[in-house]
């Protein structure tokens, strides 16, 4: 179990994977092994942390992580890279796309078969580790984990029930992105105050079709879109020390104006988009074809919506909306 961990920690501090699970019990409930096994643990430990060739005690790990093409490359690139260091140490991966993943995890977490390096979310961490029993406190591994490489207060956003459950792999943000191609078709500059994004509805209906909207997401992305509405009129955070910050009628006020992007063909209804046959906007018809030209999206999850994107079409990084406070 020792080097299990130990191996884990490697694994996270190479490849960065964001957060670390404690082998399916918690790290402080760790039997201490005999004499001899703990010196045959020792020796296999110290070949593994100096890269040697003697390959130690064969170590198997899963890991698992989401995310588009781009993502998947790029980590199986670094495990395999990891592997060949550490040629006794072998990462079993599972990866896939965000639609279905985070009901994947929890079930997982729930039932004791997460795998034990995990990329999670960061609100995971309150849902699923509040009292610490899920992931292990990667305070225990500084001799592995260069903990010195991060901001402290980036590490502090992971310490929950006192312990670091997890860490960082970027620090992102939601930004709009356009696709500039279908507003110039539609005699548009792209969106820069919230007067141009809901002017744009009835511009893109009459000049474009009743298929063209200016912007789309499914359920997240407005719940998103909706905070990003609040917080920039009423300037205040939507949880303030565990407890929601906004009164009934702030919420109700955020709520009829997500209704009113419908209301105003700036957004085609989720009937809509699941009518098409996707669950994620990347793969609906409306957006490949540029249908749908914009998008508010995390600024590391961009590419896959570029990617999407029939050929001849200009993708770009938006102004943030200014005007609603």
């Amino acid at each position: 179990m020792k080097m299990l961990k130990r191996a884990t920690a490697m694994i996270l501090a190479a490849t960065m994977a964001i957060s670390l699970t404690a082998c399916g019990s918690s790290p402080k409930e760790t039997k201490a092994p005999d004499t001899t096994a703990a010196t045959a643990e020792s020796k296999a430990e110290d070949n593994a942390a100096a890269g040697s060739e003697a390959s130690g005690d064969t170590v198997t790990l899963r890991m698992n992580w989401w995310g588009g093409d781009s993502r998947h490359e790029a980590t199986i690139a670094a495990i395999k890279a990891f592997e060949a260091k550490y040629p006794n140490i072998k990462v079993e991966t599972e990866y896939g796309a965000w639609d279905g993943w985070p009901e994947k995890c929890s079930t997982a977490l729930v039932a004791g078969t997460a795998p034990d390096v995990m990329q999670v979310n960061w609100n995971w961490l309150y849902q699923f580790s509040a009292d610490g029993s899920k992931f292990a406190d990667l305070n225990e591994f500084k001799d592995i984990i260069s903990l010195q490489n991060y901001p402290e207060k980036i590490l502090d956003q992971c310490v929950v029930a006192d312990e670091l459950q997890a860490l960082p792999i970027g620090t992102t943000g939601k930004c709009f992105f356009w696709n500039k191609t279908t507003f110039e078709k539609a005699g548009l500059e792209t969106p820069k105050t919230i007067d141009d994004l809901m002017n744009a509805g009835a511009v893109f209906k009459e000049k474009l079709g009743d298929d063209y909207y200016p912007l789309t997401m499914f359920g997240y992305e407005r719940m998103l879109l909706m905070l990003h509405y609040l917080e920039s009129k009423y300037g205040k955070q939507w949880v303030e020390d565990g407890k929601l910050n906004y009164s009934y009628d702030e919420v109700k006020e955020g709520l009829d104006w997500m209704c009113s992007l419908e209301e105003k063909h700036v957004l085609p209804t989720i009937a809509t988009l699941f009518g098409s046959g996707a669950n994620v906007v990347e793969k609906t018809p409306g957006w490949i074809e540029g249908k749908y030209a914009g998008f508010y999206e995390w600024d590391s999850a961009q590419a896959k919506l570029d990617e999407a994107l029939d050929p001849g079409q200009e993708f770009v990084l938006g102004d943030f909306i200014t005007g609603i406070g």
